[in-house]
């Protein structure tokens, strides 16, 4: 039997593999931001939003909480430029989840699964909501972390595009449907600041 076996003790090694001391850990252990509840509560309040003022609050909530996983204040112009493209990915993931009156899609699941990225067969309407809004907070929600970590010397609306690029990458492929991409005058006028 291996020597390792034998002095294993379980009351006096953490989940994390740390050194206990009395059920203690003999180190500070940082607590976690509980990223799944956030995302769940959050993704229930997307879904509940009924007006461009409520959805702007929830995205808004969103970008505070990616603030509070860099650890790192996102800077109140990078907030503004952020947040106007995360409000238009919103209206348009909330078109796309509850249609408008006398618009007929067949069947919206195509969609939601470009936007999630997963594939939703199997799951009740509901669900494939759900997990829409939820693959929304979690695009924003790194968005938000992602604008926050960028160096403060870069122009807040490049900084915010580039949060919102990747993001989008990670969290929520088929969000290129949305225009996060700023128009022509913005991108000259991004590139004006940063020669400026």
């Amino acid at each position: 039997m291996s020597n390792r076996l034998l002095t294993y003790n379980p009351e006096t090694e953490g989940a994390e593999g740390g050194l206990l001391i009395m059920g203690v850990p003999t180190r500070a252990v940082q607590p976690q931001p509980s990223t799944e509840l956030e995302e769940l509560e959050l993704g229930s309040a997307f879904l509940e939003a009924t007006s461009t003022s409520e959805l702007a609050s929830v995205v808004n909530q969103i970008l505070r909480h990616g603030a509070l996983l860099a650890g790192r204040p996102i800077d109140p112009q990078v907030v503004q430029h952020l947040g106007s493209r995360l409000n238009r990915a919103g209206q348009s993931v909330r078109t796309l989840l509850a249609p408008p009156v006398g618009r007929s899609d067949a069947d919206p699941s195509e969609a939601m699964e470009r936007i999630t990225g997963a594939e939703l067969e199997g799951l009740s309407d509901e669900d494939k909501e759900f997990e829409t809004a939820r693959a929304f907070v979690r695009f924003a929600m790194e968005a938000g972390r992602l604008a926050a970590r960028a160096p403060s010397t870069q122009p807040p609306a490049a900084v915010a595009t580039a949060a919102a690029r990747v993001a989008a990458r990670r969290h929520a492929p088929g969000l290129d449907f949305v225009q996060l991409v700023p128009g022509f005058r913005a991108r000259r006028a991004i590139r004006r600041q940063s020669f400026a």
